[in-house]
């Protein structure tokens, strides 16, 4: 009962800085700039509506680690607390920013005009034209770099260094697209079904494979798109009613997806057949549950269940683990020497500096310590998260100094951004979409991640 009356009380209150942020974003200049008001929202969604989903429908369930079985509930409420912390600190970086600018005469309110109008329903005809041109051009992007990423995935094709790395670069933007089609969306009467199939086909192979965060962040940004592009357009029921359906439809699927992957064991479809078979029982009856041991099964799924594993899903097990044991089991990490070397060069790829030290709680490597069977080499799913990293280093002062920095550094992005819109047009669109995803999703990195 404490930790549901924490995670409420929480979430209700971690809506106040992101209110005051749209409020300070819209006022500011272009809506595609609204970089710290995004960011902080995709973050609330993850601990703040996902920890209260934990604390709601929680039967005394476990997780499993290395260390043996823990409560989910051992590391909630100062989850919490320590997510809305981190809101109301970066609402005081964004407000440092503003008011800073203002100070010195370089407000930017209404730069806008002319150029990106706040409601891109209004933008000119050849505007149109060159947006639609950016979805098509941007979408076939996206298509070569998920068929890459596939091909050498299920081909077993060895990839280069170079290959990989380029690869890994062109998938931290080509997500953008799906801002772009968004925009798009209120205009493009003859191309929504193109895009509508696209995002069907993607989305299905996804989940068949077990991989739900690419479709959460694709319906997300197609989202803010929307709302960017022309927030009235949603307002006609029957347009709100399937945007509503849409939204609770993925979570679902995304844990039909999750026993899939228990079914399989693997992510990788045998051939053709087993991956028509995925596809099927996706969107099919199974008979699979999970016990609070992490068992499978043979019983039918609950709603109550249901709703607590997708919870489970987006708030992040590494994340409940770190914030529950550290500093009771593990002392805080502070800062090493190690991690100032990778500050210097952890901006260049790997292969570029072979002889560099290797240091073994890199990135998300220092999960190893917590019992988690993390390995690069396979890739993972356990995220360190700036919040969790801000935590396990320094504690409730890393917290607000990491968070208010951050919201800092986001505005000025977004002003800068601003600023190229006055000039750029249909350009900044392109950039304004890429640097939104990349900056977006970055909440699950740890700090040096972010930062190189």
């Amino acid at each position: 009962m404490i930790n549901i009356l924490i995670s409420l009380i929480s979430f209700f209150l971690g809506l106040i800085p992101l209110w005051q942020m749209y409020i300070w974003g819209r006022s500011e200049g272009t809506p595609l700039a609204r970089f710290t008001f995004v960011y902080f929202s995709i973050q609330h969604i993850a601990f703040g509506a996902g920890g209260s989903l934990i604390a709601i429908f929680d039967q005394n369930y476990t997780y499993l680690t290395l260390n043996g079985y823990l409560p989910y509930a051992d590391g909630l409420a100062r989850l919490q607390l320590i997510n809305l912390v981190s809101l109301y600190a970066a609402l005081a970086g964004m407000w440092a920013i503003i008011v800073g600018r203002r100070t010195i005469g370089a407000s930017l309110h209404g730069c806008s005009s002319g150029h990106l109008h706040d409601h891109l329903s209004a933008m000119p005809a050849s505007q149109e034209q060159s947006l639609r041109m950016v979805c098509y051009v941007s979408l076939v992007f996206h298509m070569l770099i998920v068929s890459s990423q596939w091909y050498f995935t299920y081909s077993g094709t060895p990839t280069t260094d170079i290959s990989r790395y380029l690869i890994q670069i062109g998938a931290k933007a080509a997500p953008a697209t799906f801002l772009f089609l968004a925009l798009w969306w209120p205009h493009g009467h003859r191309e929504r079904w193109i895009f509508a199939t696209y995002f069907l086909v993607y989305g299905l192979l996804q989940l068949a494979t077990g991989g739900r965060a690419p479709v959460f962040y694709a319906e997300f940004m197609f989202y803010v798109g929307i709302l960017m592009a022309s927030p009235r357009w949603l307002v006609h029921p029957r347009r709100f009613v399937v945007a509503a359906i849409v939204a609770l439809l993925v979570p679902w699927l995304a844990v039909q997806s999750e026993d899939i992957r228990l079914l399989y064991r693997s992510r990788v479809p045998a051939g053709p057949g087993d991956l028509a078979q995925r596809v099927t029982m996706l969107v099919g009856p199974k008979r699979i549950g999970i016990d609070n041991s992490g068992a499978v099964l043979h019983n039918p799924e609950t709603l109550d269940r249901t709703l607590f594993r997708f919870g489970a899903r987006i708030t992040e097990l590494s994340v409940l683990d770190v914030v529950a044991r550290t500093p009771e089991e593990f002392p805080y990490w502070g800062w090493s020497e190690a991690d100032w070397l990778k500050l210097r060069w952890g901006w260049l790829p790997a292969f570029l500096l072979p002889d560099l030290p290797k240091d073994e709680n890199s990135g998300v490597l220092f999960l190893r310590h917590y019992g988690w069977g993390v390995d690069p080499e396979r890739g993972h799913a356990m995220p360190a998260t700036l919040l969790a990293d801000s935590w396990r280093r320094f504690g409730w002062p890393g917290v607000i100094v990491v968070h208010f920095f951050l919201a800092a550094l986001l505005t000025t992005i977004s002003t800068l951004v601003t600023l190229m819109a006055r000039r750029l047009g249909i350009q900044a669109i392109v950039m304004s979409g890429a640097l939104l995803y990349v900056l977006t999703f970055s909440y699950t990195e740890d700090i040096l991640t972010w930062v190189t």
